[in-house]
């Protein structure tokens, strides 16, 4: 009865060694899997946005990098859509990360999303664009306006400390008058 004891006890951890085996196999699979996934969501959103950015205003006085230029609808028929597609992908990229996968995609936003819209966000043509899709009511952003702007704005006020739209309504009241 002894032997049999042992040989229980022996077979069990055996099985116990297996299935801890099986788990650390089966979680590496997963990490590596979920690795594989954020590289590829990374590369699809570059690739859409190398394509957007391709499009995005760049005449002499009409660049996307002009801080005086304010673009419209009315004004500007052809470039406002192609910087209003600019923040249609920003919004894709913000919502991929931060709502359909907030906890598995949190480092791609961290280390590199974040940064890439403050840039953008840094030209006032681009941020303009923004303001003007939002006071129009142009888009609700998939019923996701408020949280996107307000994350939008979260970033635009820790790299350039000022509000996003600062400014706008002043310029908008002015060019009424004029």
């Amino acid at each position: 009865m002894h032997q049999l004891e042992v040989v229980r006890n022996i077979a069990t951890g055996v099985a116990a060694l297996i299935a801890l085996a099986a788990f650390v196999l089966s979680w590496r699979a997963l990490s590596t899997t979920a690795n594989v996934a954020r590289a590829q969501l990374y590369l699809e959103l570059r690739k859409r946005f190398a394509e957007i950015n391709d499009q995005l205003p760049r005449k002499l006085e009409k660049d996307y990098h002009t801080p005086q230029w304010h673009p419209t609808l009315k004004e500007d028929p052809t470039d406002f859509p192609r910087i209003e597609k600019y923040w249609y992908h920003a919004f894709d990229e913000w919502f991929t990360i931060k709502m359909l996968h907030p906890r598995g995609f949190h480092q791609l936003w961290t280390l590199f999303f974040e940064r890439a819209i403050f840039e953008g966000l840094k030209n006032a043509p681009i941020r303009y664009v923004l303001y003007r899709m939002v006071e129009d009511n142009r888009t609700s952003f998939s019923g996701r306006q408020k949280e996107f702007v307000q994350d939008l704005t979260a970033v635009y006020k820790k790299y350039a400390k000022k509000d996003i739209f600062d400014g706008f309504k002043e310029y908008d009241a002015q060019r009424a008058v004029a």
